[in-house]
C-alpha cells in the first residue's frame, strides 16, 4: 500500500528537522572544542564567538545595555539556533 504524500511529507519535515537539530549540536561542540585548545587568558572582544557578539549588539539595540557575561553562552547559542 503506498503512503499518502501528505504522510510522506511530514515524514520529510520531521526527519530533515532531527538531522538540523543534530548537525548543529555537532557544529557546536566541534567549535567549543576547537575553541578550548585556542583560548588563551586575555581575551577581547574580538576573540568573543560571533553569535555572542551578535547578542550583544541584538541586546544593545533593544535594550540599551549588553548581555551580562554569565548569560553570553546562552544568548550566543540563541542567535545561533535563530539563525
Amino acid at each position: 500500500m503506498d503512503t499518502p504524500i501528505a504522510a510522506r511529507m511530514v515524514r520529510g519535515v520531521v526527519v530533515r528537522l532531527i538531522a538540523a537539530v543534530a548537525a548543529s549540536f555537532a557544529m557546536d561542540r566541534l567549535q567549543a572544542a576547537v575553541a578550548a585548545l585556542s583560548s588563551s587568558d586575555d581575551e577581547d572582544e574580538d576573540s568573543k564567538p560571533a553569535t555572542e557578539q551578535a547578542a550583544d549588539a541584538i541586546a544593545g539595540a533593544a535594550t540599551g545595555a549588553k548581555v551580562p557575561d554569565a548569560d553570553k553562552p546562552l544568548a550566543g547559542q540563541a542567535v545561533h539556533y535563530a539563525l
